[in-house]
């Protein structure tokens, strides 16, 4: 019996060496600001003093006025170029132009004015200061340069993460419709929180926070990653955050088409390639074509812009197939020239001839090691046909690898990506997003009937589609209050296919007892299996609704946010992983004891496939699983400008996730200290809702704080050094993996079916079809065994549940280090990260395990 308990513990410790344009992360959106103070000739404050940033590509501006301590901000602005005027009586008009502001980035622009007449003006062209003066958050911003410029495996945008010097990739599937799994400063794989425009664009809090979607990299103006101790407006995660910002329309029409394919006829065969009649190695076969274009523009000049993007991928990938199949003598029920590695023949036994002497089982040689047409099993009989035929040299006298052969993966998708906005006003802004990525994928196979092919777990035969929509409006209420609401929502479908899906193979093969859905797998031993071991899944509704509502205030020195988050999410499940079955044939059931051992000796599983004698079965098909939580996040944030020198980060996060839970009951626990009725030990299994145990699994832990704090402190008077030093505390994400099937004990079919003596007596025979399967009562007895089948062997299910005092995993994030401007704009960054993770999920502890403290006890007692 196992259970579920986080308990990790992770220590990283990173020092990074940078030269880069550095960037500051303030939002979770893709808005970024530009705060700085606005002083005199005297280096006295100036308020009152009106600022005013213009986007150079949409004409939209932005105002706000200096407060009484001369500090300005301008928040929730889109990335890009814009020009920044400053206008106040008895100064000269102030121009700064081509300031470069990126995704989610706070920048600091401090602004010394000139006495003068409001007539006159100076401006000044030059980038901003390079150096993150007013944050400790440790990140990256991937330029649209280098998005554009550099060869991205796929067109897939989220290949630019490696160019962090924090993030270490784990894979990345090269197909239309993968994943990307990588790390940040020592957080886990796919523990990131994944964000476009501002709403998050993962999997459903439920399962695997999985990054889903991957926009082409035409659709894509930059991507930021928080590395490191984040502002108090992050949470939901605590392995970093990945931000990326789409791109928008502009008061100019622009357009793009492109193409990009490989070909088989471009590669070299590989060593194990199949050979071709002409003696010949040859590629598997490879075409993949990615294509698309994007279109954007103005609908109203300075007012309503949309951007358009559509993309189209096409793969067919052959890869190299080598099996050990029956050879033609085998397929015959001829094991004459059967041997083992060594050379030597392997003796095939009637299971029927068996009789028990001393407790032993003795059976007698198939007559010139051959097993008669009236032995084999009518299913065995038809299931030959399915079988691939040898078609090469085997590398050994067991007849290892006998065949190979291409099997090709078709994986076509298709995605639709829609962008407007519109500004109503100065004060009023709003966005909206709509995006769908739709594939199926199918697989070809050199076996005799594409239905038996086996594409194996987590192949890309499926089904897959995902729609995401984003809408944000941001307000103005005055030069120092904003509003920002966000609202998102992602569906998405998984559905698992195998090509014996729906073909009705079991009453084909005359085989009873499981259902006609998907081809049976079989897998003898010494032979490689046919069938699916992965027949249907179908997760469906993955969705999530999120609302996200900030507020900015800039007060005095002070400039707070504020911010509340909601977010219901839904996993809807079906797991039919062997549905039509799982058949195993073990050497032993065509083998034999002697009187005086009782080793097994010859025997084929192939052999034993024949005369219908299972060994081993197991069908796993659950019900609908359907599953949904909240989760609640609120943060207060204060980056107080302490003087020109000096800022200070101060926040605190507070989040919470709410159990998941089943309307419809179907979610089994477990109580370790109740008295089993049938065994009389420990230990009885759990319905949520029924007789008075809780609906929900686990307990809501609402307690979940999170500071953060930091500091940016500019040493010298040159302005161009900056010492950074940050801490925080993140929640990490509910669950590393889908834990749906994992409680679903009860609740659809999960038999297994083993011979009971090794060997000596079937499971059941082939031809007689899988005996009738009655799920046990949902009551304290269920699955139990009594002490004497226990010790036999003759267990049922083991039991996975759910921690009730589960804990919340954490991580302590911290920073310390130094920014130094170089010329040419470049910044020398030394860095020390630290990323201490506690209690993280997905941990599993067996309670039959002897704890360590105990095992040594017992051991040094000898």
């Amino acid at each position: 019996m196992t259970r579920r308990f986080p308990n990790f513990c992770y220590l990283t410790i990173a020092c990074l060496v940078l030269a880069l344009n550095a960037s500051a992360g303030l939002a979770q959106s893709n808005l970024g600001s530009i705060t700085g103070i606005v002083t005199d000739p005297h280096s006295a404050v100036v308020p009152e003093a009106t600022v005013t940033a213009t986007n150079l590509a949409t004409g939209v501006r932005s105002t706000a006025k200096s407060n009484s301590t001369g500090i300005y901000l301008l928040p929730s602005l889109p990335f890009g170029t814009y020009t920044v005027y400053v206008e106040h009586p008895g100064f000269v008009k102030y121009v700064r132009e081509q300031i470069t502001l990126d995704a989610g980035q706070r920048l600091g622009l401090d602004i010394a004015l000139t006495i003068g007449s409001m007539q006159e003006t100076v401006t000044v062209t030059a980038e901003a200061p390079p150096i993150q003066d007013r944050t400790s958050t440790i990140d990256t911003t991937i330029e649209p340069k280098s998005i554009e410029a550099l060869p991205l495996s796929g067109r897939k945008t989220l290949n630019v993460v490696a160019l962090s010097g924090a993030a270490v990739f784990i894979a990345y599937p090269n197909t239309p419709t993968g994943s990307p799994s990588f790390t940040l400063a020592g957080g886990r794989g796919r523990s990131q929180m994944s964000y476009i425009d501002g709403g998050s664009s993962q999997n459903s809090r439920i399962g695997n926070p999985l990054i889903d979607t991957d926009l082409p990299s035409d659709a894509v103006a930059e991507v930021k990653l928080l590395i490191n101790s984040g502002s108090a407006e992050y949470g939901a995660s605590a392995g970093g955050v990945v931000m990326t910002t789409t791109k928008s329309g502009t008061n100019q029409f622009h357009g793009s088409l492109y193409e990009n394919f490989r070909h088989d006829a471009l590669d070299a065969p590989g060593f194990f390639a199949p050979v071709n009649s002409s003696g010949k190695r040859v590629a598997p076969e490879l075409r993949y074509n990615v294509y698309g274009g994007t279109i954007s523009g103005p609908i109203r000049k300075n007012k309503t812009f949309f951007f358009f993007s559509y993309e189209g991928q096409r793969l067919r990938a052959g890869t190299t197939l080598t099996l050990t199949v029956p050879t033609l003598l085998q397929r015959q029920g001829d094991f004459s020239q059967t041997f083992n590695s060594s050379g030597t023949l392997i003796k095939v036994y009637d299971p029927s001839s068996t009789t028990i002497v001393s407790g032993r089982a003795i059976r007698t040689q198939f007559a010139g090691n051959v097993i008669p047409l009236s032995k084999i099993d009518p299913v065995a009989l038809k299931l030959l046909d399915y079988f691939p035929k040898p078609n090469q040299a085997p590398i050994n006298v067991a007849g290892a690898n006998n065949f190979s052969g291409n099997r090709v993966s078709i994986i076509p998708s298709e995605l639709i990506f829609a962008k407007v906005d519109h500004n109503f006003s100065d004060k009023d802004r709003i966005s909206g997003r709509y995006m769908r990525l739709a594939g199926t994928g199918a697989i070809s196979s050199p076996f005799p009937n594409n239905g038996a092919a086996d594409p194996g777990p987590g192949s890309d035969l499926a089904e897959r589609w995902a729609v995401r929509i984003f809408a944000n409006w941001t307000h103005t209420l005055n030069s120092n209050q904003l509003n920002e609401l966000r609202f998102a929502y992602n569906d998405r479908l998984f559905h698992q296919l195998s090509n014996g899906l729906g073909g009705g193979y079991p009453s084909k093969l005359g085989l009873t007892g499981v259902p006609d859905t998907a081809f049976p797998a079989f897998a003898p031993s010494g032979f490689s299996t046919i069938g699916s071991t992965s027949q249907q899944r179908v997760e469906n509704p993955i969705r999530t609704y999120q609302f996200i509502d900030n507020y900015s205030l800039t007060r005095g020195r002070h400039q707070f946010k504020f911010g509340a988050e909601v977010r219901r999410s839904f996993h809807g499940d079906v797991q039919q992983s062997t549905v039509s079955g799982n058949f195993g044939f073990s050497a032993n059931g065509t083998a034999t004891q002697s009187s005086t051992s009782s080793s097994f000796s010859g025997g084929s599983g192939f052999a034993s496939l024949l005369t219908g004698f299972v060994t081993s079965f197991a069908e796993v098909s659950t019900l609908h699983l359907e599953r949904h939580m909240y989760y609640f996040a609120g943060f207060a944030q204060d980056d107080w400008t302490v003087g020109r020198k000096l800022t200070l980060n101060l926040g605190l996060r507070w989040e919470a996730d709410t159990p998941m839970i089943a309307d419809d009951l179907h979610m089994n626990s477990f109580d370790p200290n109740q008295t089993n009725p049938v065994s009389g030990t420990p230990g009885v299994v759990k319905f949520v809702g029924l007789n008075g145990w809780p609906v929900p699994p686990y307990a809501t832990h609402w307690a979940n704080f999170a500071p953060r704090v930091g500091f940016a402190w500019k040493p010298f008077s040159s302005n161009k050094t900056v010492v950074r030093g940050g801490f925080g505390l993140f929640y990490a994400h509910p669950f590393d993996d889908s834990p749906g099937n994992t409680v679903s004990l009860g609740f659809g079919t999960s038999a297994n079916l083993a011979t009971p003596d090794n060997g000596i007596t079937p499971a059941f025979f082939l031809k007689n079809g899988v005996p009738v399967i009655t799920n046990p009562t949902l009551d304290d007895s269920f699955g139990a065994v009594t002490l004497a089948l226990a010790a036999a062997g003759k267990t049922t299910n083991s039991v996975t549940f759910l921690e009730p005092h589960r804990a919340v995993g954490y991580s302590e994030q911290f920073n310390l280090g130094i920014q130094h401007e170089l010329r040419g704009n470049i910044v020398v960054e030394v860095a020390v990260l630290g990323n201490l993770a506690r209690k993280l999920a997905n941990a599993n502890l067996s309670l039959n395990q002897i704890a360590p403290q105990v095992l040594s006890s017992l051991q040094a007692q000898g």
